[in-house]
């Protein structure tokens, strides 16, 4: 994991970007593509999702300017 901070003269935003994550992407650990026994219940895979789309939502519509990265 790395960081970096952006803007001479506004105040310091902070970035993460990581290398490699353990064990496949979220949509592996929430369908269980690679390990099924990690595969967790509905409930938690709902509020894992609405807590990623409320992320998701603020970074793009809430944050100005606009934080997004496209691959």
């Amino acid at each position: 994991m790395s960081s970096a901070a952006r803007g001479e003269g506004r105040p310091r935003r902070m970035m993460l970007a990581y290398d490699r994550i353990p064990n496949g992407s979220l949509q592996d650990a929430l369908l269980g593509w690679r390990c099924p026994e990690l595969v967790v219940e509905w409930p938690r895979r709902l509020a894992v999702t609405r807590d990623v789309a409320a992320s998701l939502h603020y970074l793009h519509s809430v944050v100005k300017p606009h934080q997004f990265r496209r691959r």
